[in-house]
């Protein structure tokens, strides 16, 4: 984070702060710092592992959860499924049944040419698998690869891709060790074209409320939900989530309409 320098050329005093965007990431780092000083004090952990589209959502889900709640992250720009998993032990090792492992990866999975062409996709089938092996102690949420918007072909290829992850994810959840313990959520339902920023690969911040709403609302359908603040009766989330369809092969919009409509991004 970095402070922003004021000068008051009167007093000759300089004030330190932080932007408005920091704001949120530091209180809420400060906020587990200190639930970790009384460990007592803490309930439940939810846990966000996977690429750069984990980066910026603990401080939207912070508002919808209870002060005995604490959000941890680890965000890994670029990285694979493959990447995002080799830490998996530690990221687990103190999570409990009361607590939540939320899992989000595959957008670096899919290879493609500067032209737009798919050279290849890594199912990371074994990866997709121990994240719900080595999860059996907790909760774990599976988020399906997000769509991008760069490239005009990218969905048809990130669906096939989803569609494999669903498939070992429903695999284990017939397993009765994992059952009411793994749920698989898919994003796409229900982010369209006006979640993203301006380059169509990452969320704004329009996108990243909607996607942690929906999470929370995913984890409060867990046997083991969290109970949540007052705020959370105010929020009506089936205003974002659409019914899950057959989505299309969506094609790139200009990005000057892109600036006047959605107006925030990252």
């Amino acid at each position: 984070m970095k402070l922003l320098k004021n000068i008051c050329n009167e007093s000759n005093l300089i004030v330190l702060s932080l932007p408005k965007k920091d704001e949120l990431a530091f209180k809420s780092r400060v906020r587990n710092k200190n639930l970790k000083k009384n460990i007592n004090t803490v309930d439940t952990t939810i846990k966000l592992i996977g690429e750069s589209h984990v980066k910026g959502l603990s401080e939207h889900i912070l508002p919808l959860i209870p002060p005995t709640t604490i959000v941890d992250f680890s965000a890994s720009g670029g990285a694979t499924t493959e990447q995002v998993n080799q830490d998996l032990n530690i990221h687990t090792s103190d999570l409990t049944n009361n607590d939540f492992l939320i899992s989000i990866s595959g957008a670096n999975d899919i290879n493609f040419t500067k032209d737009g062409k798919c050279i290849g996709i890594n199912i990371y089938e074994d990866d997709k698998k121990n994240v719900l092996s080595q999860s059996s102690h907790t909760n774990v949420l599976i988020l399906s690869t997000p769509y991008r918007y760069d490239i005009k072909e990218a969905n048809y290829y990130i669906d096939l891709l989803n569609d494999e992850t669903e498939k070992i994810v429903k695999a284990k959840v017939n397993n009765n060790l994992f059952q009411n313990r793994i749920r698989y959520l898919e994003i796409n339902s229900f982010l369209d074209r006006s979640s993203y920023g301006r380059s169509g690969i990452h969320l704004n911040i329009k996108g990243k409320q909607i996607l942690s709403e929906a999470i929370m609302r995913e984890i409060n359908n867990f046997p083991k939900g969290i109970q949540a603040p007052e705020i959370w009766d105010l929020i009506d989330t089936n205003e974002n989530l659409t019914t899950e369809q057959e989505p299309e092969k969506p094609e790139i919009q200009d990005l000057e309409e892109d600036e006047e409509r959605f107006g925030l991004f990252d």
